[in-house]
């Protein structure tokens, strides 16, 4: 499969498993207990999982310019104590 679908398909079938647990607290509290759903729910998140977990993560991007800045202020610092060490 398409490694950007792979995760998408897990958050479904995660989301679908908590609606069955739901619809299993449901029915219990309707005191008409379904373990269909429960047993549908408990597939439902352990496909999800094994999907969400077999996707690599991404790159972060996340605070990109603020990482860059610091990797060259650190490349000047030791640029400026290479030149002092040579003096």
């Amino acid at each position: 499969m398409d490694n950007g679908i792979t995760p998408r398909l897990g958050t479904f079938f995660i989301l679908v498993g908590f609606a069955l647990l739901v619809l299993f607290v449901g029915s219990i509290l309707g005191d008409d207990t379904n373990i269909i759903y429960l047993a549908c729910s408990a597939a439902a998140l352990l496909l999800g999982y094994a999907f969400r977990r077999s996707a690599t993560r991404p790159e972060p991007t996340r605070f990109s310019a603020i990482r860059k800045a610091n990797q060259r202020a650190r490349q000047r610092r030791e640029e400026k104590q290479a030149k002092k060490d040579q003096k």
